[in-house]
């Protein structure tokens, strides 16, 4: 139906043909949009035209296209800055990438100082095994020179004193026979530890050395065998009555080793604790084995 130009608003004829734009439906004359075609071209159905103001605004983006821009430009801010970063970070990996060989190296060193002073640590140990063991032989050699000695303790000491006639009245008083012959030498010694501080003034011990070991041994089962009432300095001619005791003659480290071990038997209850041959031994109770006791090892695996 013809109608009016909405460019020109004249109205459309056959001789001045019409277009509709296919958005608006709007009426333009073909010469007013300067389309250069023919009714045939018109009546094409596959033909579609849409005016100028309706293509501009299609050129126009819709609002929400906007917004999608600014987020896409924020988007690319962000990107911008996570480039920036990430540049900073692998610069700062690249960085630690080093000190990270670098403590590899020093790593690599250390490991071999740890081995270095795991070999020393064994070797250490195995030095201290052989100080121990050679330690118990000189020890062993130090008691083995006085198996054939008595050590005599409380016995007072006078001026011109004659210790072989005092072991000799020892001996009478056991009922041991004792000749001039039986002892190889006697003399005092300072006791060992040294006397407490509660008792300064006590005498030195005397040390007898006999000739053999068989008479050695027939002394000191007499005296033990005389322990009730026991050996007091009265028996011997003295004004006191000060104890006397006759025992093995122990090096320094073994009579602190008896020390300990006494002290171990109380704290542990062990019943018995002794010295034979110059042997140190403890036993927990009358049907217990008897244990030898070498060094404080020993009692620390009891």
């Amino acid at each position: 139906m013809p109608g009016p130009c909405s460019f020109c608003k004249a109205l459309t004829t056959r001789n001045n043909p019409e277009i509709k734009c296919g958005r608006c439906q709007s009426l333009f004359h073909l010469k007013c949009v300067n389309l250069p075609l023919t009714l045939a071209d018109l009546s094409n159905d596959d033909f579609s035209w849409i005016c100028k103001p309706c293509r501009g605004a299609l050129n126009d983006p819709p609002s929400y296209v906007g917004e999608l821009l600014n987020s896409i430009r924020a988007l690319q801010d962000d990107m911008s800055d996570i480039k920036t970063k990430q540049s900073d970070f692998l610069e700062s990996l690249s960085f630690y990438g080093g000190k990270i060989d670098d403590f590899s190296v020093q790593l690599n060193s250390f490991k071999t100082v740890f081995e270095t002073v795991n070999s020393l640590k064994q070797e250490l140990s195995e030095v201290k095994a052989e100080c121990q063991l050679l330690r118990q032989e000189v020890e062993n050699l130090n008691q083995y020179t006085r198996i054939n000695n008595v050590e005599i303790c409380g016995v007072p000491e006078v001026k011109n004193e004659n210790l072989v006639a005092i072991v000799k009245k020892i001996g009478e008083v056991c009922n041991v026979g004792l000749a001039d012959g039986d002892i190889d030498a006697c003399h005092r010694v300072f006791r060992y530890p040294a006397a407490s501080s509660s008792q300064p003034t006590a005498p030195k011990n005397i040390i007898v050395k006999f000739v053999n070991r068989t008479r050695k041994h027939d002394l000191l089962a007499a005296v033990r065998k005389n322990k009730l009432p026991g050996l007091n300095a009265s028996l011997l001619g003295f004004n006191n009555e000060n104890k006397i005791f006759v025992n093995d003659h122990l090096s320094p480290y073994n009579k602190i080793l008896l020390r300990k071990c006494k002290q171990f038997c109380k704290t542990a209850q062990y019943k018995y604790c002794w010295v034979a041959d110059c042997k140190i031994f403890i036993k927990k109770s009358d049907t217990a084995r008897a244990i030898r006791v070498l060094d404080e090892n020993i009692l620390g695996k009891l």
